[in-house]
């Protein structure tokens, strides 16, 4: 069916500088009379409502739940760029959407614990801030964990 095929694809490319951007995607079923409700799975965010079809928003940046919507909070330099896409639970596009970012988790939670803080915590109290920071990102407990150890590289 068509509306199976139907997706929203957004795309954020930087031409120049550096920018912080947050992105806020709140699903209204029915013309927003459905309940409607986000939950994360794995990367993505799941929105579901009663008698409704449910949809998945994949992103290449880490994503949190805030008032049932999905929202992330990322920098982005000169050349750099983050796609967005909704879609349905079976969309091709937005599995393939997860799969990439499933390959690069650990390079980005390294990437963004290194801009924020760049040294390994010295204490239990540090490392539950930093443990913190990164789980708030979305980011998964093994990553973190790998992380935290100072692993450089997916393998480690």
């Amino acid at each position: 069916p068509p509306e199976r095929d139907s997706r929203l694809v957004r795309t954020v490319r930087v031409v120049d500088g550096s920018v912080t951007l947050r992105m806020r995607c709140a699903v209204r079923h029915d013309y927003a009379r459905a309940d409607t409700r986000a939950t994360r799975v794995e990367h993505d965010v799941r929105f579901d409502a009663p008698h409704q079809p449910s949809l998945r928003l994949a992103a290449q940046v880490p994503m949190t739940i805030e008032d049932d919507a999905a929202c992330a909070t990322f920098v982005l330099t000169k050349g750099q760029s983050v796609q967005f896409v909704l879609g349905g639970l079976d969309d091709e596009l937005v599995q393939q959407a997860v799969a990439q970012l499933k390959g690069t988790e650990f390079a980005r939670a390294r990437e963004i614990w290194e801009r924020k803080y760049g040294t390994l915590p010295k204490d239990a109290a540090e490392r539950g801030r930093q443990m913190r920071f990164l789980a708030s990102r979305g980011f998964e407990g093994e990553v973190i964990r790998r992380v935290l150890v100072g692993a450089v590289d997916e393998d480690q």
